[in-house]
């Protein structure tokens, strides 16, 4: 438990050999309520810092009221490794343009079946009326 211990000690005050953070934080990550070291932190925050600078410059750029723009924009500023998502948001795009003009048609069938019941309603009480005098 000592050598335990110790270890651990060492590891927050990171007077081990400099190893990258991924290999350092895989192997604490299997005990349960693992603690990350002060280096590690500090390069998490060195890393959201510069995101948040990149975000904010980017704002300046592209209007925020249309959504599809900026996030296309967006997602055109973080590389070719994102040309994916671009295709997912164009298909996207073409599966809700689909759905709209499906939607259309279904209200448009929805009012000519309206049209057609309100035409064979008022046929229906006349024709039973007529059953009953001949009975």
């Amino acid at each position: 438990m000592n050598s335990e211990s110790s270890e651990h000690r060492e590891n927050l005050i990171g007077s081990k050999s400099l190893e990258p953070i991924g290999d350092n934080m895989n192997k604490k990550s299997k005990r349960k309520g693992a603690r990350f070291s002060f280096r590690t932190l500090a390069h998490m925050v060195v890393m959201l810092q510069k995101r948040l600078v990149h975000a904010k410059s980017m704002a300046e750029y592209v209007d925020v009221t249309d959504d599809v723009a900026y996030w296309r924009a967006l997602a055109l500023s973080r590389g070719e490794e994102i040309d994916r998502f671009i295709n997912i948001i164009e298909l996207q795009k073409k599966r809700i343009d689909t759905l709209e003009n499906d939607l259309g048609t279904l209200v448009n069938l929805a009012q000519e079946t309206q049209k057609m019941l309100a035409d064979i309603t008022p046929e229906k009480p006349s024709e039973k009326s007529r059953q009953d005098e001949t009975v």
